[in-house]
């Protein structure tokens, strides 16, 4: 039996945040409605840059009252904003009004003094206005599995800075630095998700882009389910940009390994042997041509992005009404929950960080 690569068990594709909105059906809130609550999102400096917006979610608003935004150093000692609660920059602060869905704040005045690279800073957002319902937005975590640093902070009296106190849930926020690049700085930066049906010519596919070659064992998926009973099996295949099935590139999933009427299931599974991906496009495509309706199909969650200029191109959601000649369409918003299992990357190609956008 030949000894899998170092890399083994490596997944090229969408990380697990795309997987938690899934499993758990969207965004939890936080209510801010409260005079003085607070919360705060820490992160680290990548850079010297400064921040010219702030992207965040609001789940559900009624007769808003004002939130109030500041980025704040982290006191490296408590671990929480400052006991001064001074923005970074005496223009990083926005007075917001909230308004339910995905909201970008950008500073009147762009704020000039530079984060410190390596720095730990906070979101910070204080409720100075109470209001009848500010929901905001912020992601599960998988059981136990707390994201550091960027787990929240929450306070009943967030003036006080000492009064925070470790949450349990991943802030849904991205930051669009001065140059315009838009980064989500470990946060969690989906908010929502799409279901798709798969089923007689219909194709769900994520669409990979390839800088290096790879030897994929599998194909992980995230949240594949069930609608009714499906008729035929499911089919995983890779493609490449001409529509081509790359060699031994097939698996067949039968429809009685999973059980009628059950979502969220993760699928690892493996190919007969290594297949061998080069530089380049590729589509890893869902379809079940014997399941004939949608009422009785299998089914697959994309996750949607907080903003839509951050969806990496390289794995992006793409469907086709008929994969036997497929015209694919690339979403703007979603990002596909599948990915490749690696078996090794080719010392001549080097190696790495796979994936480190989000």
């Amino acid at each position: 039996m030949p000894i899998p690569g170092a890399d083994f068990g490596s997944r090229l594709g969408p990380v697990d945040g795309a997987a938690i909105i899934c499993y758990n059906g969207g965004l939890t809130a936080y209510t801010m409605s409260a005079l003085n609550t607070g919360f705060c999102a820490r992160f680290t400096a990548p850079s010297t840059k400064d921040i010219k917006s702030v992207r965040l979610v609001w789940t559900s608003v009624s007769a808003p009252g004002v939130v109030t935004m500041t980025i704040e150093p982290i006191d490296a000692t408590t671990g929480k904003p400052a006991a001064a609660g001074t923005p970074y920059d005496a223009n990083a602060t926005y007075a917001i009004t909230p308004a339910t869905g995905v909201q970008t704040y950008t500073f009147a005045t762009l704020p000039t003094t530079g984060l410190t690279a390596g720095a730990e800073y906070g979101i910070v957002l204080i409720t100075t206005t109470a209001g009848t319902t500010h929901g905001l937005g912020r992601g599960n975590n998988y059981s136990g599995q707390y994201r550091y640093p960027t787990i929240d902070l929450i306070a009943a009296d967030g003036t006080t800075r000492s009064n925070f106190a470790e949450g349990i849930y991943n802030p849904c926020i991205s930051i669009v630095w001065e140059d315009d690049t838009e980064d989500a700085v470990g946060f969690l930066p989906y908010y929502s998700y799409a279901s798709n049906n798969i089923w007689g010519t219909l194709g769900v596919a994520l669409k990979l882009v390839t800088t290096v070659s790879y030897k994929v064992a599998g194909v992980l998926i995230d949240y594949l389910g069930k609608l009714g009973t499906p008729a035929g099996d499911l089919r995983i295949r890779i493609f490449d940009s001409s529509n081509s099935l790359v060699t031994g590139a097939t698996i067949n999933i039968d429809k009685e390994s999973l059980l009628t009427g059950v979502n969220g299931r993760q699928v690892y599974t493996l190919f007969p042997a290594i297949v061998d991906l080069g530089v380049g496009t590729y589509r890893v495509i869902l379809d079940s041509a014997s399941s004939a309706n949608p009422s009785n199909c299998w089914t697959h969650r994309s996750s949607k992005f907080i903003a839509a200029a951050g969806v990496p191109a390289n794995y992006k959601l793409s469907t086709c009404p008929d994969v036997g000649t497929p015209i694919w369409t690339d979403s703007i918003t979603d990002v596909a929950t599948i990915g490749l299992i690696l078996d090794s990357i080719p010392a001549s190609v080097g190696g790495g960080v796979i994936n480190t956008f989000f």
